[in-house]
């Protein structure tokens, strides 16, 4: 079962939701991400599918920045909030 190609149609779907509320500052990008992260946090089963689905909103989609994806990264990986990063 591939889970990112399932949930690929629903993400593009969303684009539009997704650039109108997320994509004006960097703050709001990185709310996005801490909302991708907590339920990737929960659903420990599809955990391996966080980079894919950032990987698409930014190369795909161009939705994210690489700015912003490099400093929350940076800040979330020596987090010990953190169970799937900081590994």
């Amino acid at each position: 079962f591939n889970y990112f190609e399932t949930i690929k149609p629903q993400l593009l779907r969303h684009i539009p939701l997704f650039k109108n509320y997320y994509t004006k500052t960097k703050q709001s990008q990185k709310m996005f991400l801490n909302a991708l992260l907590d339920f990737f946090v929960e659903n420990t089963s599809v955990r391996l599918y966080l980079v894919k689905i950032i990987h698409f909103m930014f190369n795909d989609c161009d939705f994210l920045s690489d700015e912003c994806i490099i400093e929350w990264y940076e800040k979330k990986k020596n987090s010990s909030e953190n169970p799937i990063l900081n590994k």
